[in-house]
């Protein structure tokens, strides 16, 4: 018994149709979603306005992330700060560093 990957299945009627195509990946997909939720000038607010090693570096000075997580990467610990730092500065709290915070940061 030789095992293959089907590419048709019979349809409801009983008839052969080709099998539905696989899912797109998850980025293509929020991309997607964010590109059609998001409109225009709007869009760069969902992307980080600063290199993470400087949002890093002004987060350390605000107070709001330890300089032991300085790793120059978007990690956890700084995403975490990014939204304590918004959250006191009354900034909406998405943790994403974007135009507004970035303008924050560099005011703090």
């Amino acid at each position: 018994m030789s095992t293959s990957i089907p590419t048709t299945h019979l349809g409801r009627h009983g008839w052969s149709a080709p099998l539905p195509r696989p899912r797109e990946p998850r980025r293509a997909l929020w991309r997607a979603l964010v590109d059609a939720l998001v409109p225009g000038e709007a869009a760069a607010d969902v992307v980080p306005a600063l290199q993470a090693a400087d949002a890093q570096a002004l987060l350390v000075r605000a107070g709001e992330l330890d300089d032991r997580h300085a790793t120059a990467r978007w990690d956890r610990p700084t995403v975490d700060a990014v939204a304590r730092f918004q959250r006191h500065r009354g900034l909406p709290c998405t943790g994403v560093a974007d135009r507004r915070t970035a303008d924050a940061l560099l005011a703090a």
